[in-house]
């Protein structure tokens, strides 16, 4: 077998691979609830706690205070649940494990009891910032956040030291090169299997 059969075929067991990782995940928390606090690292494939804050869980639709943004965003959305960030720490970051990477696509916010909460979103890699987004969240308005932004390991919010809510957030996850590679060459095995077998 030449070098230019092998090589197309890593190129489309590659390509394979990028495709059937390029599935967005919808994040609801519904199948979270009360007394399942804080969100806890592995949860949807993510950390959700490296930083000052973490984000809890709590049901927005039932909630005590029917004005709170916690309810506005419920009432926005299918479901009851809605993240948010306990005792108002900040900033939390939902970050990526180990090597992997992911593209943000979207996500609702509101502010949880002022009128107006002044946030702040960014997306980092390794450390270095990619992204950078100033955002009002309203109490009262539910409102969607499109990001688009790609190859990031760690979402950071801050809301200076307010309470914010959070659903539906959308995300691409994109897995750990290695876990890629691997993949890569299984299939460029079974690909190499198969000619062998035809010739």
């Amino acid at each position: 077998m030449n070098f230019k059969v092998i090589a197309t075929s890593l190129v489309g067991a590659v390509a394979l691979v990028a495709t059937m990782n390029a599935s967005a995940t919808l994040i609801d928390f519904e199948d979270r609830g009360n007394g399942e606090l804080p969100l806890a690292t592995g949860y949807q494939g993510l950390s959700w706690d490296s930083n000052a804050g973490d984000l809890w869980t709590l049901n927005g639709t039932n909630y005590s205070d029917s004005t709170s943004g916690y309810t506005t965003l419920a009432n926005a959305l299918v479901g009851d649940y809605v993240g948010f960030n306990a005792y108002a720490n900040n900033p939390v970051d939902i970050a990526a494990i180990g090597d992997a990477t992911f593209d943000l696509n979207s996500a609702w916010f509101t502010s949880a009891w002022d009128a107006q909460l002044d946030m702040r979103f960014t997306g980092l890699l390794d450390g270095v910032e990619l992204y950078t987004m100033d955002f009002a969240a309203m109490r009262e308005t539910a409102q969607q956040v499109v990001f688009n932004w790609t190859g990031i390991d760690t979402f950071r919010i801050d809301d200076r030291g307010q309470h914010f809510a959070i659903d539906d957030l959308v995300i691409n996850e994109v897995p750990e090169p290695a876990t890629l590679a691997l993949m890569g060459l299984g299939l460029l095995g079974l690909s190499l299997s198969r000619k062998k077998k035809s010739a």
